[in-house]
């Protein structure tokens, strides 16, 4: 995925971010998190429905990810 976004600090620049899906598993352990990034979901491809959580870039990213056309 490589979508295109104004980041959100001074200056706003817009910036491509250069994003990597994989299948993964927490077998245990503790996910940190940055700052930048508050919050994060787990779910499952077959029930997925990236519209609901994507726009733009992202969306057509994790669409094409997931295998799925776009328009």
């Amino acid at each position: 995925m490589r979508p295109q976004r104004h980041e959100q600090f001074p200056g706003n620049p817009m910036v491509r971010i250069f994003a990597v899906g994989y299948e993964g598993i927490l077998e245990s352990g503790v996910i940190h998190l940055s700052p930048r990034h508050p919050e994060m979901k787990w779910g499952d491809p077959k029930n997925f429905h990236p519209e609901d959580y994507f726009t733009g870039g992202w969306l057509i990213g994790a669409q094409e990810y997931l295998g799925w056309k776009h328009h």
